[in-house]
């Protein structure tokens, strides 16, 4: 049975240069990303993908089960997991980082999450209250 995909859909608004955004942005996911097997690719440049690839369950099994010949399902299309970031000005010093893509469920989601919620400025952090 396949596992469905996660929907990615934020946006982030920071207090800086579109450039240096997306550079920042880069530092602070790429490792991360890497250690789950995901590709960095730079579309243009004001942009960045995430992409992993790997194969369907049928296409090991039919590959397992009538091997040699079985190894041809290997040839088929991969699935793909996509994690996208697109930076634009928005306004003097700003800008905003448009996360899409889909992703597997479970541990990476939850991590991902969390990862966007330290990188983004407006969430509230979990200090403890005066008092």
């Amino acid at each position: 049975m396949a596992k469905s995909l996660i929907a990615v859909d934020r946006t982030i608004l920071v207090g800086e240069e579109p450039e240096p955004a997306r550079e920042r942005f880069s530092n602070y996911f790429s490792g991360w990303m890497a250690a789950g097997n995901y590709q960095a690719t730079w579309p243009s440049p004001m942009s960045v993908s995430y992409v992993h690839r790997y194969f369907y369950t049928w296409q090991i099994v039919v590959a397992i089960l009538f091997f040699p010949l079985g190894l041809l399902a290997l040839l088929a299309e991969k699935r793909e997991a996509r994690f996208d970031a697109f930076f634009e000005e928005a306004g003097e010093s700003k800008t905003r980082i448009r996360l899409s893509g889909a992703i597997p469920p479970g541990t990476a989601a939850k991590q991902l999450a969390d990862r966007i919620d330290s990188f983004d400025p407006d969430v509230p952090s979990n200090s403890p209250p005066n008092g």
